[in-house]
């Protein structure tokens, strides 16, 4: 008997995965496979066991259920596997890049963002999606101008792009999102304790009830604001990175792969809330791996190939053939991104539902 738990993000190491499970499954072995990934179990399980809260809830057979009916066994009440809609209604213009450069990573990108939309960056991973709003962020150095509510902003870093309402929360959490060592308090307080010092002294009462108002607007599982980070599961401290950025009121929010590694509860959950965020009048930039995920959530598609945009698709017109295939279809030589993007397409599709083997 083998056993595995399903660790990896990218979509060809998915795929081979899936490719030793099955051999292994050919030579008579029994697997037992454990994912939060509903795509990944569909794909490679015969039988579905769902636990919750350490107890088995039931066990059926693959083929006689669907995702809804399996969310439902999973979060113990009945909830679709669905995307909020789309309001539809936009603002003006809150980010704006004009021919957006930097060197081996993207070339003269350019596109905008409006209060209340959503627009998801796609493509085949590596091909500048995330070198993109990395350097928005200020993480990395780029050629070109941005615009904030219409007027140049010199951003160039991390903090001044907080200073200046754009936020940005990476895909791990692990390394770049979380002080893990740390408590909640201290992990949401600390890109606000200029804001919240008086004097040189921080008010211990606005720490005290930031923190309650993230647990609570987030329902954040923890004993106490005073837990350790590292004590929570992982879609409880995605929660707390969520809570320690919507402290306050951004103009910008940038996601990369936010459900990453979480429950299906909870990745629900996300969904509502950065789509609420939209609402409010934020504008938000979505990069996700999974490509259903990029369509169910973003109001437009800018496919990147190489470094640059080379398609754009409405959410609703969005399909998993359309990104992938914008992504691979451009340029005529066999090296770089693109080429290797192509080797990766029936990974990608994984992200997808797949179809049953």
């Amino acid at each position: 008997m083998a056993g595995f738990c399903s660790a990896v993000d990218n979509s060809a190491e998915i795929e081979r995965l899936f490719q030793i499970v099955r051999s292994l499954k050919a030579a008579g072995k029994a697997i037992i496979f454990i994912s939060h990934r509903l795509p990944e179990v569909f794909a490679i399980a015969d039988r579905i066991t769902v636990l919750k809260d350490g107890e088995v809830v039931g066990t059926v057979e693959r083929d006689a259920v669907d995702d809804d009916m399996l969310v439902s066994m999973m979060v113990g009440r009945q909830m679709a596997m669905a995307y909020p809609p789309r309001s539809g209604a936009t603002g003006p213009r809150r980010l704006e890049l004009r021919g957006l450069s930097s060197p081996g990573r993207f070339q003269d990108v350019s596109f905008a963002v409006a209060g209340g939309e959503i627009v998801g960056l796609g493509g085949i991973q590596g091909n500048g999606q995330s070198a993109v709003v990395r350097s928005i962020f200020g993480l990395s150095p780029h050629r070109g101008e941005i615009l904030l509510d219409g007027a140049p902003a010199a951003l160039g870093s991390p903090a001044r792009s907080i200073a200046a309402g754009v936020i940005y929360v990476p895909g791990d959490r692990h390394r770049e999102g979380l002080f893990l060592p740390h408590s909640i308090r201290e992990n949401i307080s600390l890109p606000h304790l200029r804001r919240w010092a008086g004097f040189g002294v921080i008010s211990g009462r606005r720490e005290a009830q930031a923190t309650a108002e993230a647990i609570a607007r987030f329902a954040v599982k923890t004993p106490s604001g005073e837990a350790s980070v590292a004590t929570l599961s992982g879609g409880n401290q995605q929660k707390v990175v969520l809570g320690r950025w919507t402290e306050g009121d951004p103009r910008v929010f940038i996601f990369e792969d936010p459900t990453r590694g979480v429950d299906v509860a909870t990745k629900l959950d996300i969904y509502r809330r950065i789509r609420g965020l939209a609402d409010a009048g934020a504008a938000v930039i979505l990069v996700a791996s999974d490509l259903m995920e990029l369509i169910g959530l973003s109001d437009r598609i800018l496919i990147f190939s190489r470094g640059r945009i080379v398609d754009e698709a409405r959410g609703e017109e969005a399909t998993e053939e359309r990104i992938v295939g914008s992504a691979v279809g451009v340029g005529t030589d066999d090296t770089g991104p693109a080429a290797e993007g192509a080797a990766m397409t029936a990974g990608q599709r994984q992200a997808g539902r797949p179809d049953r083997p």
